[in-house]
């Protein structure tokens, strides 16, 4: 409600637009400017029905009357005033009490003639959720159901979509209609693949929190299995496979919950239920299921010709120009070329796989896919072969030997393999599963093949160290063989004549045509002999090395010419050798200091920065665009490059000004293209002159080579580059001021990486004292909270009060936060994507505020000093586990601290309700009452300052009783501030399990630290984590206590104690991960169902009493076939009798009172859309008066709901004089005429008047007649005098006729 205040002639003004609005001569395009008007003024409206109640109802009425306008845009227009009113509470309720809510189901299922009526009621309907869902009318959501459940409906997708937000906030509505059922059934719907993931995130929001579980029954679960399970024969419709792909997606969404994969672990349909498929005889559903378990696992398809898909680098395009990448080096996806080493952070998929994988196991699963692998055709065994080895591979790093030990040999297989009691059939396909596995274990073991310029890179970094290249790879696909070390020695020292020999075989020397020239020959020279100094000088002498820079030399136009393919490689590599040959001794480097080939280089680059294409020597632009993409002359920058792998080379390229031409080039806009070839070709390992040079490309280089030389940093960490730490780091920092948010961001996620995995790097980065880190978001944020774990680090927060801030914010929603942004990440990275799965997919669990303090002293002792943990501990201690119920009560929640919270939402409704009953005369009254509340007596002692011997006044009892009368008004009338509160109690319980949640997580990141276990030790966190995991009723507690016991894995001390508590872990260190034992994985994977509270339809006589004696027999016989219309074996028998009633008995279905049982029928009993728009059809000429409207639950039966609200709205069922209002009447007199209204109500009848011909022609007609339907108020005896015929005649005729007979005697 808005606190602004409005004058008198604000409201008054408000309140006279209505006017209009009653008068039945208002034409319809007054009527549509008149409700725009009001749109706008709703703010005013509540206002004023705050302090005037009575109004509220006169102007319902009026929307309520325009709800049957003839004209759609009126109707949707009153709608759309009812919904912009309904944040009021009281609006809300009496949508029900004045039978609206009737009215506007009739629009909504009538689409066809009113779609914007549709739209605004949906709105109406969201308005309702999101201010009071307890509120929300039967009749709406039945109405949702059925619409959802036509699948022809153009509105399916808003119903579905509104109906599961409504399951959020209002289950109990939701599911005794059907709305859970329905749910359930589109998630398999394949035409709602584009919701199907939010609607299975309701699904499992219901089954996690134990107060919503019990509506979600396992036979609706169920049906999100049922496509599977219901194939049994070979072949299979497209609409049935395409319903099985969605119910695929939909148990990948529920097994990466833990809510939904407890419950599939659980359920005998299952998991083992999926397994099951495998044996059906549809190949596809086999296929189908297969594709499951790889998804499941996080697993990549193999190809279908039996080859795994192979790691293939091309020659790099360096025309490439997309910079929105900042996480792929020019060669390709750094995590495959240099994956990461294992990751000190916690890698939470880990511990799901490893938690999916037991659960899997436990219903056999290895041996299912042996069973069908041994049968089934060629490419299905070799799927499972794959599968089956992929899960070895994993199990084997995740699982704990126990576990391992059982599955390692695969007994069965090997027996059937080895077997000649079976049929050689089966023989044969057991011997080829074992073949595919042996093939699959070489491969695991096998090293990647690197692209030839990546391994060049690695050389040179590795060069320096003299050790060998880190990375693995297959000499063999080289072109260059550098492996044959002991050849090489031999080759030094060959014979002078052997020597001469092999120089005359490569033909350097007798021809400058490099095509006749025998390369595998120069390459054995330059591998041996031409490293012994004495036969280097020879072949320097004997034109050798001059006709070999010759054919380099870009003048001669040779090399630069050469096409660029992955055959022509070879000369790279043996340009590269020479290269090397020479500047190892100083004969070398002298002749390469005064050859041609380093002069021309120069001046071809001085070419390209002056822009010139010819020089006075006739030598023509050497790095033109066309060349760089289809020629080796990019080239020129890998022997540039590995010249800076030398001191003496450096000293060729910093005298000839090589390295000068180089830096302008970088900084020409425009030749990314040449940019990027030269960062990438230098070494950065020797000396800090190229270092120098990348740092001013860091600087004042475009965007794209800024990011482009960030990546490379990237690549030269991994790669293990000598003193990163030392130079880059500081880079990196001035990196984050970069204006470009891409380059910045690059920058960040490499500091990121390299300090949570070297501490030299996150040293540098404190002596760097960066500027505030928290504004590149949560990744700048994690980084300063690493910063804590080092002394330093600790000092230089502390020093600009960022630990005191964050302190205040972590005892508050710190953990809290942590939690929620935990998530949003882990349902992010577990939703179901197309992406290609493998082996470096990681979650790695972000540092937490708590932990990183305390791997200080300091940040530890200023723990101690907070005395948070206590609380902490003591919050988790008062958590009771019930069997049978569906809360987990904590008595005293507000020893935590921050925000208050109470889950007791009974004992706080009953206090509630004690405030408000008596009058509170002081704080001790309020504990004396509380007390016997804990208690359980009942009894209440009321005690205030009014209390004196002989009792309490009499007085102050109705003073009481007035204020008691106020507030209640007050309360009912202001209905945004009752939404909020019912929106807070139903958040109590999701923000209790947060907490728990939270606390968990802090006590476990706390714990896993050294320092952090001797504090918490004497609490043994062990224990109340797993107490946590095995007997909690929230799935979302069990599966957080899953990952952070593998948190506390990694500790040795708790390792012991995790056997004792029935907890097993890999012998490995570095996985973290923890896995509950046999015993207790049957109490964590336990699901405690419930009693079902969802309910299913009653009978008409339970809803509504119906007082059948004072019914005739078509009546009688009316109702009956409304009831059996439902039941689809006598829906064509009732369909028919309705259709000759109302042909017969026309005014029956006039008749309010059998509207209203109708009506009644659609909002208790569930009907198909269909039959639903039929009922609209039967009563479709029914025009509803207020009074048939406000009489609708007297005479024949009394709705026990509403029972006690008739009196209500018999006193406010008149309008009112606007004057009465604001003029100063005295209140006697507006007493009096009130009076009178209401008798003139209670003496009015509803039954059906009769009218002359003439009666009927004047205007206004008399109260109660619809204009629609003149003939039916016509009198009997005038039939024949106007119309020439009887009525019952006339109701024989055909519509057409009837019709032309109306518009004859203007009755129409």
């Amino acid at each position: 409600m808005s606190n602004q205040k409005y004058s008198t002639d604000d409201k008054l003004k408000c309140l006279r637009l209505f006017l209009p609005l009653r008068n039945p001569n208002t034409p319809d395009k007054k009527k549509i400017d008149i409700l725009n008007a009001i749109s706008g003024v709703t703010k005013i409206f509540l206002d004023l029905v705050e302090k005037k109640e009575e109004i509220l109802f006169s102007v319902l009425k009026t929307l309520r009357h325009l709800l049957q306008s003839e004209n759609s845009i009126v109707r949707a227009l009153s709608i759309r005033v009812l919904r912009r009113c309904c944040n009021a509470r009281i609006i809300i309720e009496h949508l029900e009490k004045l039978n609206i809510h009737f009215l506007i189901v009739r629009i909504l299922e009538q689409q066809k003639y009113n779609k914007l009526g549709c739209v605004e009621t949906f709105k109406l309907i969201y308005q309702i959720i999101h201010s009071d869902p307890d509120l929300m009318p039967r009749s709406f959501v039945q109405s949702i159901v059925a619409i959802s459940e036509h699948e022809d409906d153009p509105l399916r997708v808003t119903a579905i979509m509104t109906l599961a937000e409504l399951s959020l906030f209002n289950t109990h509505l939701s599911a005794i209609c059907g709305g859970i059922l329905t749910i359930c059934k589109a998630i398999i719907d394949p035409s709602h693949s584009q919701i199907q993931e939010f609607l299975v995130r309701v699904l499992l929001n219901l089954i996690n929190s134990p107060k919503t579980k019990q509506y979600v029954s396992t036979n609706e679960l169920n049906i999100i299995l049922s496509p599977f399970m219901s194939v049994f024969e070979k072949s299979i419709s497209k609409k049935k496979f395409l319903t099985c792909i969605a119910s695929k997606r939909a148990i990948i969404y529920m097994c990466r919950d833990w809510g939904g994969l407890i419950f599939f672990a659980r359920n005998p349909n299952g998991l083992k239920g999926i397994l099951h498929t495998l044996k059906l005889p549809s190949r596809k559903i086999n296929m189908l299921t297969i594709e499951t378990l790889y998804s499941l696992f996080f697993l990549k398809m193999p190809l279908n010709d039996g080859e795994q898909i192979e790691i293939n680098y091309n020659i790099p395009n360096l025309e490439r120009t997309n910079s929105q990448s900042s996480y792929h080096h020019i060669w390709g996806d750094l995590d495959l070329i240099l994956p990461l080493e294992q990751s000190p952070h916690h890698n939470l998929l880990d511990n799901y796989v490893a938690i999916l994988l037991v659960a899997f196991m436990d219903v056999g699963l290895f041996q299912s896919l042996v069973d069908v692998g041994k049968v089934g055709s060629k490419k299905l065994s070799f799927y499972i072969a794959n599968l089956l080895g992929e899960l070895l591979h994993r199990s084997n790093r995740i699982l704990p030997s126990r576990l391992f030990s059982s599955l390692q040999s695969l007994p069965s297989l090997f027996e059937i393999a080895a077997s000649f009691s079976d049929s050689p059939f089966i023989r044969v396909r057991a011997s080829r599963m074992l073949s595919e596995l042996d093939k699959f274990a070489r491969k695991k073991k096998s090293k990647i093949s690197l692209d030839f310029h990546v391994y060049l890179l690695l050389s040179n970094i590795n060069h320096q160290k003299s050790v060998k290249v880190k990375r693995g790879f297959k000499s063999n696909e080289l072109p260059i063989n550098v492996n044959q070390t002991l050849k090489i020695k031999h080759d030094k020292s060959i014979a002078d004549q052997e020597f001469e020999s092999r120089m005359k075989e490569s033909k350097v020397i007798s021809t400058e045509d490099y095509l006749k020239w025998n390369f595998k020959t120069i390459s054995h020279l330059l591998n041996g002999p031409l490293n012994n100094i004495k036969y280097l000088d020879i072949s320097i002498k004997n034109k050798f090395m001059k006709n070999y820079l010759n054919f380099l030399d870009p003048n001669s136009g040779q090399f630069c010419n050469i096409s660029k393919t992955q055959k022509n490689l070879i000369y790279i590599g043996i340009s590269v050798q020479l290269i090397g040959v020479l500047l190892n001794h100083s004969v070398g480097c002298n002749f390469l200091k005064n050859s041609s080939f380093i002069r021309s280089i120069h001046l071809a680059l001085r070419m390209e920065n002056e822009g010139t294409s010819t020089n006075n020597s006739g030598m023509k632009r050497l790095f033109t665009p066309t060349k760089i993409s289809k020629t080796l002359t990019k080239e020129y920058f890998t022997l540039i490059g590995n010249m800076t792998n030398y001191k003496s080379g450096l000293d060729i390229l910093l005298k000839s000004g090589i390295l000068k031409s180089l830096q302008k080039t970088v900084e020409t806009k425009g030749r990314g293209d040449l940019a990027l070839p030269i960062i990438i070709s230098l070494d950065y390992n020797l000396t800090t002159i190229t270092r120098r040079f990348l740092s001013k490309v860091l600087h004042f280089g475009t965007k794209l080579i800024r990011l482009q030389a960030t990546e490379h940093l990237k690549f030269l960490w991994r790669a293990g580059v000598n003193d990163f730490s030392d130079w880059a780091i500081k880079m990196l920092v001035w990196q984050l001021r970069d204006k470009d948010v891409t380059v910045a961001g690059a920058a960040l996620d490499l500091l990121d990486e390299c300090c949570t995995r070297s501490p030299k790097c996150l040293e540098t980065l404190v002596s760097c004292r960066p500027e505030d880190l928290s504004k590149f978001g949560i990744k700048g944020k994690n980084l300063l909270i690493t910063l804590l774990s080092m002394p330093k680090g600790f000092d230089h927060l502390k020093e600009i009060k960022y630990i005191d801030q964050k302190l205040i914010y972590w005892e508050k929603k710190g953990i809290i936060d942590y939690v929620k942004d935990l998530d949003h990440y882990l349902t992010s990275i577990y939703s179901y994507k197309k992406h290609n799965y493998n082996d470096n997919i990681k979650i790695p669990l972000p540092p937490h505020f708590f932990a990183e303090l305390v791997k200080t002293e300091k940040g530890a002792n200023i723990l101690l000093e907070r005395k948070l943990i206590p609380k902490w501990i003591n919050f988790l201690s008062k958590i009771k586990f019930l069997k049978n119920a569906s809360l987990e009560i904590n008595n005293n929640l507000n020893d935590l601290g921050g925000d208050e919270i109470d889950t007791e939402i009974v004992k706080k409704e009953m206090k509630n309700k004690i405030e408000n009953e008596v009058k509170i005369g002081g704080s001790d009254n309020v504990k004396n009452q509380e007390n016997e509340i804990n208690k359980g007596t009942g009894k209440v002692k009321r005690k205030g300052k009014g209390e004196r011997k002989g009792g309490i006044n009499k007085n102050e009892k109705e003073k009481e009783k007035e204020k008691e009368k106020e507030t209640e008004s007050k309360k009912r009338r202001k209905g945004v501030k009752n939404g909020k509160e019912r929106a807070k109690k139903k958040d109590e319980f999701l923000f209790n399990s947060l907490k728990i949640r939270a606390i968990i997580w802090t006590i476990g990141s706390i714990a896993s630290s050294k320092l952090g276990y001797k504090i918490l030790k004497k609490y043994n966190p062990v224990k109340i984590i797993s107490n946590f995991a095995l007997n909690s009723n929230q799935m979302s507690v069990r599966g957080t206590c899953i990952y952070v016991m593998g948190l506390l894995s990694e500790i040795d001390e708790i390792r012991k104690k995790l056997n004792k508590y029935g907890w097993e872990y890999p012998t490995e260190k570095g996985h973290m991960i923890a896995i509950p034992t046999f015993e207790n994985r049957a109490k964590f994977f336990s699901y405690n169902q419930d009693q079902y509270l969802g309910s299913y339809p009653k009978n008409l006589k339970q809803t509504i009493n119906i007082d059948y004696s004072t019914l005739n027999t078509e009546k009688n016989n009316l109702i009956k076939n409304l009831k059996d219309i439902g039941n689809t074996i006598n829906e064509d028998s009732s369909m028919k009798n309705l259709l000759e009633l109302k042909s017969n008995h026309p005014e029956l279905f006039l008749d309010p009172h059998l509207f209203y049982i109708s009506y009644k029928m659609l909002e208790y009993y569930k009907f198909r859309f269909s039959i639903r728009k039929f009922f609209h059809f039967l009563f479709r000429d029914i025009f509803l008066t207020e009074k048939n409207l406000d009489n609708l639950h007297k005479d024949l039966f009394i709705d026990k709901k509403n029972e006690t609200n008739n009196i209500n709205i018999k006193n406010n069922q008149i309008g009112f004089d606007l004057s009465d209002l604001f003029e100063n009447k005295s209140q006697n007199e507006n007493m009096q005429n009130n009076a009178k209204k209401i008798e003139n109500v209670t003496n009015n009848k509803t039954i059906q008047q009769k009218y002359s011909f003439e009666r009927l022609k004047q205007l206004p007609l008399p109260d109660g007649v619809n204009p629609k339907n003149l003939i039916h108020f016509l009198k009997e005896d005038d039939f024949d005098r106007v119309l020439s015929c009887s009525k019952q005649d006339f109701l024989t005729l055909p519509k057409w006729s009837q019709m032309h007979k109306l518009k004859e005697c203007g009755l129409l």
